[in-house]
């Protein structure tokens, strides 16, 4: 494996190919606290997965996970940390997140998966529907892309107080998204490069949950944003944006993070 110093860049969003736009109001008080990848590194080993970290669970403390005997492959992520992709040789992983200040306590999560050669994942922290405990998810990051001049991105919801939410761009009338459920299983969808307006609705309704403003997104990038609530007890909704260049960015240190864009935003409706 080979780690190649990268300045970051701010992802370049995109106009989605979407058309009218509604009579709803936007709101102008967008918090977006923008960072930088690191790195990006590559392998040349098709007897390899890449897999990664993201720690999406608000409930639960700083986490390391491990994957059967071989001891921690990430170590004291946070809460709303990205790791770099590490190198897993072990086709059916068993991973388990444990609180990073007791590693001699009972696993927190587990998730048992089937993975394949040469190919990249994401294993994700996120609250149980309950939001009391804490489950381990896994998404398949490669996969094709039919157009190499477009981006494509994929949402995936982590907020289960948030009930299932829509997806608008630019104030069109019908969703990019809709309905996508607490837990649901993500899809990238591909989008023209260019600057959008990205609103998160509860489903069905106006009620705006989160606001992207001025968002970017370049040829070539898949990005992933991960939606979460800010603490256990907030109502609130908040995103983590990961962009990845044509490969997954990658590394080898298992406590260096991956820096990654965040945006917080608006309270959802109450729930009845």
């Amino acid at each position: 494996m080979t780690l190649v110093p990268k300045r970051g860049s701010l992802i370049v969003l995109s106009l989605f190919a979407l058309g009218a736009a509604t009579g709803c109001a936007r709101r102008d008080d967008d918090d977006l606290a923008r960072t930088d990848t690191d790195t990006v590194a590559t392998t040349d080993r098709d007897d390899l997965t890449m897999v990664r970290f993201v720690h999406a669970a608000p409930n639960a403390p700083s986490l390391s996970v491990s994957s059967g005997d071989t001891g921690p492959v990430f170590s004291q992520v946070s809460f709303k940390d990205v790791t770099p992709y590490r190198e897993l040789e072990d086709n059916r992983p068993e991973f388990e997140a444990k609180p990073s200040s007791s590693p001699a306590a009972e696993p927190v999560a587990k998730n048992a998966e089937l993975v394949l050669d040469g190919k990249y994942y994401t294993v994700i922290a996120v609250p149980s529907d309950d939001g009391r405990g804490v489950e381990l998810e896994t998404l398949r990051d490669d996969g094709v892309k039919s157009d190499a001049a477009k981006a494509r991105v994929r949402f995936v919801h982590a907020a289960p107080r948030a009930g299932d939410i829509d997806v608008i761009v630019n104030d069109d009338k019908e969703p990019f998204f809709d309905d996508i459920a607490f837990g649901g299983d993500p899809n990238y969808k591909e989008v023209v490069p260019g600057v959008a307006v990205i609103q998160v609705r509860a489903g069905k309704g106006e009620q705006v949950l989160l606001r992207m403003a001025e968002m970017q997104f370049a040829a070539g990038e898949s990005v992933t944003i991960v939606l979460t609530h800010p603490s256990a007890s907030s109502d609130k909704i908040e995103a983590i944006r990961i962009t990845d260049q044509d490969r997954p960015a990658t590394g080898t240190d298992s406590a260096g993070m991956m820096r990654k864009d965040s945006m917080e935003k608006h309270n959802p409706p109450p729930r009845g």
